[in-house]
């Protein structure tokens, strides 16, 4: 027995270590482990990015398509069109003739329409090409058309160096315009009249067509200085919005499949098998019932009837859409709170808002700087509008062209001029030039308004209702009516409106000396009441007197 164990033993051992060991009639097999190579991967080789368009006129439709038919992209479009615009004026022209000049253009031109239909192509394709109309005659531009991009090629370099000088812009025709060149109706041969000859040739020849650089006006979001073309901010979404498509089919094939419940008719049973002839027989009869709005059917108890609906079928994609829609939010740079009106508590809602805001006074400074650049430089030089300094003034001299500054005007936007809400900072700057004489150099440079510009019109609302000295006389004028009223008994008040305006104050009192105003604050009843009838043409002097 002994003998037999320790062979029993060894032999276990020993088919172990070969891997195997058999017990009754099972045998294990001892794991294997392989090393595999890691997976390849690329971003650029998903499946995805099939789904994704690589030319840019396909690219163009399909965010116009969401632009057009999705709530949060369209919507968010709009809103960061409209949030950084107002209507507006121009401020830092000294010249008034000068300031009419270019608003009497910006007029002409629809200039605040003109731009809001630029920063809305700028933020939906991600660039902005305006073609501006010249007018030799006037020195002026007329108006802008906005070109469509899928038509235009850009050439160059930036290492040429020139800013937009540096590339070449070509306008490829499209069947639109081909279309409208070759039209040989009147109506059509007069509009044809306004384009140059050079443009119509090109056009019937179906050449590109190469657009001045003066004509143009070219604002693009790129995704790198070294970039020709912009970037939509609307890439962002593509993939979300792709894959919310594709949620949208499933549920919409499945809403397609489950329409109408489906009935279930079980005739027979053990003890009762139909003919084929019985059951085309009752399937006839159900189908002549179902077109009657109300009916009874009378037949064995072999017959059931089911109805299989969709209830508990659909799956329950809600996250889903609720994660997709924060993500198209956040790459809009927008939130709930912007677009629904609900979402975090105030204060988070506010530091969002401030941080959209400080993106929109970004934009808003590059269209500006636009405009300043490609619309009012051209036409201070071509009208001969140039600052002149005080000392060319007084010695009837001109400086060289060179040493000119072409008069630019600075946009004063009616409405939201500060887009970040800080109350509170200007009320401090306020209370400091209130208690301790802050300069309003200082004020002007905090507040961002132009020194110039503040002297110019303090001096303008000299002599008006505004004139703080005009204000202090009028509140001194009432009390002083009120005095006199209360001790002699006379109604004065009735006519306040008779109070003169400052011209007329000017006119009538012209230079009180200050032993005349001094009547007013500490002078006797008579001579009170002869003034304040005298700026109210209550009476005459003389009746006050003797009354």
């Amino acid at each position: 027995m002994a003998t037999d164990k320790k062979e029993v033993l060894g032999s276990y051992r020993g088919k172990r270590k070969r891997g195997s060991v058999k017990r009754g009639t099972a045998s294990v097999m001892q794991p294997k482990i392989k090393s595999m190579p890691p997976r390849w991967y690329s971003p650029l080789l998903s499946f995805i990015n099939y789904y994704l368009p690589f030319d840019r006129a396909t690219l163009y439709q399909y965010l116009r398509y969401f632009d057009t038919f999705h709530p949060l992209f369209g919507n968010a479009i709009d809103l960061h069109t409209q949030m950084p615009l107002s209507r507006f004026g121009l401020k830092n022209i000294k010249d008034p003739k000068i300031q009419q000049f270019y608003e009497d253009m910006l007029d002409n031109m629809d200039a605040f329409v003109l731009m809001y239909d630029q920063l809305r192509e700028y933020w939906l394709i991600g660039e902005v090409l305006t073609y501006l109309n010249w007018n030799d005659e006037l020195g002026v531009f007329t108006d802008g058309e906005i070109l469509v991009p899928e038509y235009i090629e850009i050439k160059g370099h930036p290492i040429v160096g020139k800013g937009q000088d540096s590339y070449l812009y070509y306008y490829i025709p499209d069947e639109d315009l081909i279309s409208f060149v070759n039209d040989s109706s009147p109506e059509v041969e007069e509009l044809k009249q306004n384009l140059s000859p050079e443009l119509l040739d090109a056009i019937v020849s179906n050449k590109k067509i190469l657009l001045n650089n003066f004509n143009l006006m070219v604002m693009m979001n790129k995704q790198s200085r070294y970039a020709k073309r912009g970037t939509s901010i609307g890439l962002r979404t593509l993939i979300d919005l792709i894959y919310e498509s594709k949620l949208r089919e499933a549920q919409i094939a499945i809403a397609e499949r489950f329409i109408t419940p489906k009935e279930l008719w079980f005739v027979g049973n053990d003890e009762f098998f139909p003919t084929q002839k019985y059951l085309d027989d009752f399937l006839d009869m159900i189908l002549q019932i179902e077109q009657q709005e109300t009916f009874t059917l009378v037949t064995h108890h072999a017959v059931r009837y089911e109805i299989i609906g969709a209830t508990g079928k659909f799956p329950n994609l809600s996250s889903e859409f609720d994660w997709i829609e924060n993500r198209i939010l956040t790459a809009l740079f927008t939130n709930k709170a912007m677009t629904h009106g609900e979402g975090p508590n105030y204060a988070t809602a506010s530091v969002a808002a401030r941080v959209l805001l400080m993106r929109y006074m970004e934009v808003r400074a590059k269209l500006e700087e636009a405009w300043k650049r490609n619309v009012f430089l051209p036409v201070a030089i071509a009208n001969d509008m140039y600052e002149i300094t005080e000392a060319e003034l007084s010695h009837n001299i001109r400086r060289p062209y060179s040493e000119r500054k072409p008069v630019i005007p600075d946009f004063d936007w009616r409405h939201k001029t500060n887009l970040l809400d800080d109350n509170s900072y200007r009320e401090l700057i306020t209370r400091m030039r209130r208690e301790i004489g802050l300069p309003m150099k200082v004020i002007s440079d905090v507040l961002g308004i132009d020194y110039d510009y503040i002297k110019q019109w303090i001096k303008k609302e000299e002599g008006t209702v505004f004139d703080p000295l005009y204000q202090e006389w009028r509140k001194t004028l009432l009390n002083e009516i009120t005095k006199v009223e209360k001790r002699s008994g006379l109604e004065l008040k009735k006519d306040i409106d008779k109070i003169p305006e400052p011209p007329d104050v000017t006119k009538e009192v012209g230079d009180l000396s200050e032993k005349e105003f001094s009547f007013l604050m500490h002078g006797g009843l008579k001579r009170k009441a002869r003034l304040s009838a005298r700026y109210l043409k209550h009476k005459k002097e003389e009746e006050i007197e003797k009354e």
